[in-house]
């Protein structure tokens, strides 16, 4: 390899890569590997430093050779040109895609590993991107919902409630404990609520979605909301139930993603994890089989026992059926533990 091929290796390129993706490319590395990022964690900060120096070098060698250096590559083959545009194509010009060539789903990770030892084309893996909720956002949503749980309790001790009205609190109440209770958790348990990592992307309300899975993904930025809305591949909805498949196949007919990851109140912004999701694919060093399925069996039960609390204590409440608001109690306290065990299992799972 020469020292052209090279140099581009280290920013993720293949070596008939253009001026503006070697650009680009090496921007979005520094936005990953800038040692800023890692102020908090002096080892972090160190690798950083050295990585950004790495990726510095090699943009100043290729400076160096001049932006015509795409231009001096041997012409590839026809027949294989019409892939290999489309592959360049699918990693630079859509920044928020991640459909992944088949070039990427042949190589084992084994053989990836192999080859970047061989050429010497990459040294160094791509951290982690983890991304977890603000304590000070957990801290006002339970504080918020215990003031709601509380004027609920209220209404349900009023002496001159009707039952719809006790109905109506009750809801509300169990509305507001169950965003509380999992806010606590996670203030309690701070995990990554958004993580980009080698098998793929994790979000804690979906779970693991595996590069396979994904096809698609593009950051919204407006001034009152952040969020990253994904695209499922049909291999990943073809593996859903029946009703699973419908609704996701009737979302991808209406144009809405099938996938909503809100920003609000996390440690990052949609576009680092494009970025990050970018670089997995041009640096390579990621697989896109499908993690091991683990049962979702305990967390469904629970989910169907806090459901079944609430519908029987509203129930309840709309049949008069309940002379005290201690009643209550019984009911409450199961739908809590249901969703904190919950909660805490679907942690765990991932």
């Amino acid at each position: 390899m020469d020292k052209r091929s090279l140099y581009l290796a280290t920013l993720g390129l293949p070596p008939e890569a253009s001026w503006d993706e070697v650009t680009q490319a090496y921007k979005d590395l520094m936005r990953v590997w800038h040692p800023d990022r890692f102020q908090g964690d002096e080892r972090l900060r160190l690798k950083a430093e050295a990585q950004a120096q790495r990726i510095n070098e090699a943009m100043s060698e290729l400076r160096k050779l001049g932006k015509e250096v795409h231009h001096r590559v041997k012409p590839t083959p026809p027949s294989s040109s019409p892939t290999n545009r489309s592959s360049t194509a699918g990693t630079t010009q859509r920044s928020s895609s991640t459909r992944h060539s088949g070039d990427f789903g042949d190589r084992a990770t084994n053989q990836t590993t192999a080859d970047q030892s061989a050429t010497g084309s990459s040294s160094f893996i791509i951290a982690p991107l983890h991304i977890r909720q603000r304590l000070t956002t957990s801290l006002f949503r339970v504080l918020g919902a215990s003031a709601v749980v509380f004027v609920a309790w209220g209404a349900l001790e009023n002496p001159a409630a009707t039952p719809q009205h006790e109905a109506g609190a009750l809801s509300f109440a169990f509305l507001a404990l169950d965003f509380g209770l999992r806010n606590l958790t996670l203030l309690l348990i701070p995990k990554p609520i958004v993580s980009v990592e080698r098998s793929g992307l994790f979000f804690l309300k979906t779970g693991q979605l595996s590069w396979g899975n994904i096809e698609s993904a593009w950051p919204v930025m407006t001034p009152r909301h952040h969020q990253l809305s994904l695209l499922l591949s049909e291999g990943y909805i073809r593996r859903r139930n029946f009703l699973t498949r419908l609704f996701l196949r009737f979302r991808r007919w209406v144009k809405t993603p099938h996938v909503v990851i809100p920003f609000t109140g996390l440690t990052a912004d949609p576009v680092s994890v494009i970025n990050a999701m970018k670089l997995r694919q041009l640096h390579r060093d990621v697989t896109i089989e499908p993690p091991p399925t683990k049962s979702l069996g305990w967390i469904m039960a629970l989910l169907a026992v806090s459901a079944l609390c609430a519908t029987v204590a509203i129930a309840r409440a709309l049949l008069g059926l309940t002379d005290e608001p201690i009643d209550y109690l019984p009911y409450l306290a199961i739908f809590s533990a249901a969703r904190v065990t919950g909660t805490i299992l679907r942690i765990l799972r991932n």
